[in-house]
C-alpha cells in the first residue's frame, strides 16, 4: 500500500531530516573546480562543492549548472554516490549524501 505525503515534509517521522544540507540528506552538487573527477564512495569537503541543478530547453538537456556560476556552499563532509570523469573545461556534478 502506497502512502502519500502532502506539504513541506516538516511533519514526517521516521524518514530522517528534510532540511537542506543536514546530515543524511542527499543533494546534487558540483565540484567548485573543473578538471577534476568525482569518484563514487569518496568523501569531499563541502567547501569544495556547490549546490547545483539542471538547465534544460525544449527537447534538449543542456547541462548541470550552479546558478550564476556559484551556487551555495554546503557545510560538512559529503560522500559521492556515483562517478563523473574529468573534463578539462566542465565542472563535474553528481549526487552526494552528507555524512558529517
Amino acid at each position: 500500500t502506497a502512502t502519500s505525503f502532502i506539504g513541506d515534509g516538516s511533519a514526517l517521522t521516521g524518514v530522517g531530516s528534510t532540511t537542506t544540507g543536514a546530515v543524511g540528506t542527499y543533494a546534487m552538487l558540483i565540484r567548485a573546480t573543473s578538471s577534476s573527477t568525482i569518484v563514487e564512495g569518496s568523501t569531499y569537503a563541502g567547501s569544495g562543492l556547490r549546490f547545483s541543478g539542471f538547465r534544460v530547453g525544449l527537447n534538449a538537456f543542456y547541462e548541470a549548472y550552479s546558478p550564476g556560476g556559484v551556487g551555495g556552499t554546503p557545510s560538512g563532509t559529503w560522500r559521492a554516490m556515483g562517478r563523473t570523469n574529468n573534463n578539462s573545461s566542465i565542472n563535474p556534478v553528481n549526487i552526494f549524501v552528507r555524512i558529517s
